[in-house]
This record gives C-alpha cells, structure tokens and sequence, in this order.
C-alpha cells in the first residue's frame, strides 16, 4: 500500500517537474528574443519603445540607453500570442485626434496676426489605438478616475469582449491570419506623453510573456 502511494507521488512530482522546465526553458527563450530584438533596434539611432508588460513598464529607448519610463497599471491580452520581435507602429487611431488650425497665407496688405498652434503633450488623447502588422492591435486606456472615467471604461470593455475581439479573431481566422488585442492601463499623463512621442513608424518591440494579461 505504501509503495503504490510513494509511486503515484513520484509519477506526479516527476511530471510537475517536467511542467515547470518546459516553463523555464521557454521563458528563457522568449528573453533571449527580447534581447537580440532590442539589440537590433538599439544600433539604429532611431528612439524605440518596449513595452515590456512582464515588468509592467513601458519604455522609451535610444541606442539602449533609457529615456522615460511609464508604469503600466494593468494589461490583458486576447488573442494570439505576441512575440518579441522588432515591430513598426503602422498607424495610431482616436476618436478625437489632436488638429491643427489652418492659417491663410497673407493677401496683399491683409493682417493675418494668427498664432501659429504648437502640440503639446497635454493636447494629445488618452485613450487610442496602435496598429502594427500580424495582426496586432494595441489599446491604451486611462487608468478609471472618477465616474465618467469608470464609465467609458465599462464601455470600452463591453465594446471589446462583445464586438471587437470576437469579430477579430472570426475575420482573421477566416483569412488563416493571426488577430492579438492588447489593452494596455496608464495614467492619463503617461497616455498623453505616448501618443506624443510615439509617431507613426516608430520601431518598438512588445514583451508580454506570461501570456496572461494582470
């Protein structure tokens, strides 16, 4: 009775084992990606962006050298998994996307004595989609603040896991395409500061191993 108990023990110990090396070796893997990814982005001059979501940070890099950091709040994924590859930012999107006013050139004598309107950060959206290729599509959200915050938040969620998640995983499917959502939580500031120093063809690599969005 007692050897029966002593194997069956070491049958699942063994296989636990087994388990937890496929993990390790796996991650280890995906952090050898991340720096050979990094590495080939880091030789450029160009600034890039790592969101490492395993650490919970998002940060801005040039040649290697770190330039900001913003703490990510929360994240979650669906989808397909995100390897950490070189990427490029193909396009942002927002429902109000900053605009410049328009200024007329001068006729004749006319006095034209507009002001030339400057962006800052405080000018730009919190909440806006990043779009790169494979399929990947990247939310940033404010971190809820408040009512109304909480609100659109709700929102945006029923929005996601009942229309645009769905949708995008059948359609891709159909088209034998991988389809990967990310929502990623900053602060209201750090949003704005992203989408500012984030333009369309920026390089940036996307580090979310464990698969499990927190």
């Amino acid at each position: 009775m007692h050897s029966s108990r002593f194997i069956f023990l070491f049958i699942i110990l063994f296989f636990s084992m087994e388990a937890a090396s496929a993990t390790e070796i796996q991650r280890l893997m995906q952090e050898n990606r991340l720096l050979k990814s990094e590495y080939q982005l880091a030789r450029t001059s160009q600034i890039y962006i790592l969101f490492d979501l395993v650490g919970k940070r998002v940060q801005m890099k040039a040649r290697g050298i770190l330039l900001k950091e913003l703490p990510v709040e929360k994240f979650n994924l669906w989808g397909a998994s995100v390897q950490p590859a070189p990427l490029i930012l193909r396009k942002k999107a927002t429902l109000l996307k900053p605009k410049r006013i328009r200024i007329k050139p001068k006729k004749n004598n006319e006095d034209t004595s507009s002001d030339i309107q400057v962006f800052e950060v405080e000018d730009m959206p919190v909440r806006y989609r990043l779009d790169f290729d494979n399929g990947i599509h990247l939310y940033i959200r404010p971190k809820p603040e408040g009512v109304r915050s909480g609100i659109l938040t709700l929102f945006s969620h029923l929005k996601s896991y009942g229309v645009t998640m769905p949708l995008g995983t059948l359609w891709n499917a159909l088209g034998k395409k991988t389809f990967t959502e990310l929502n990623i939580y900053l602060s209201p500031e750090d949003a704005r500061a992203l989408y500012w120093a984030m333009p369309e063809g920026s390089p940036c690599v996307i580090y979310a191993f464990p698969d499990t969005g927190q």
